[in-house]
């Protein structure tokens, strides 16, 4: 259970539009250097971003099973925390580890079955945050679907000491019932307040951003 805020984060974030739009949030993440991501940019642009964001935001750089390398060059960048999907580095520092947020794969909705073995948490110790979204073997999500909320609902009320982000599937539609129904510190959205693939809509970063904090003040212990 939360003290009634929520972290949101914006993801995706592309360019200074993109950073103005996220206004009211908490975090903005950065795609650095996946091609195949509509969403991805050059770490000379990641880096500017980072620091137009200074202050404001905080900055996460979002990469694809970066070795250790890639990890500390995101921090260097501007980054305040490294969302790694894929394998995140058996040998980081425990001062490297407590900026990286691991990416768990969930199920995606209606993929568990009755009788299916219940889904494990593997060793979180040391990340300041734990991403959930949907498994997608050798890429990022911002896929747009939907993930299982009865996993997710069981891992975060199985895990109290853990602070889980939310996505896969968000939209300024749905946050609402999904942190009604899962309860996480904080929700990430990307393709959920696009016009296309890629193009972030002010308009529903707008909406999404005020769905969340509009409940949040009729609910202040929720």
């Amino acid at each position: 259970m939360n003290s009634g805020r929520h972290l949101i984060k914006i993801c995706g974030i592309g360019n200074s539009r993109d950073l103005e739009s996220a206004a009211g949030a908490d975090m903005v993440g950065v795609v650095i250097d996946v091609p195949a991501s509509p969403r991805n940019r050059t770490w000379e642009e990641a880096s500017a971003l980072f620091e137009k964001a200074r202050g404001r935001f905080v900055s996460v750089a979002v990469l694809l099973d970066p070795p250790a390398a890639a990890i500390e060059r995101a921090v260097a960048s501007g980054a305040a925390l490294v969302q790694v999907h894929g394998r995140v580095p058996t040998d980081l520092s425990a001062a490297l580890r407590s900026r990286v947020v691991p990416s768990l794969g969930l199920p995606r909705e209606g993929e568990v079955r009755v009788g299916q073995p219940a889904f494990s948490l593997p060793d979180m110790e040391g990340f300041p945050f734990v991403h959930l979204d949907v498994a997608r073997e050798g890429s990022l999500g911002g896929k747009g679907e939907p993930l299982d909320r009865g996993t997710a609902h069981i891992l975060v009320e199985d895990h109290p000491e853990v602070r889980f982000l939310l996505s896969g599937g968000l939209t300024p539609e749905n946050v609402v019932g999904a942190i009604r129904e899962i309860c996480p510190a904080g929700v990430d959205v990307s393709s959920g307040v696009e016009s296309s693939p890629g193009v972030k809509s002010s308009h529903k970063v707008a909406q999404f951003i005020r769905a969340v904090r509009s409940w949040e003040e009729r609910h202040p212990h929720a």
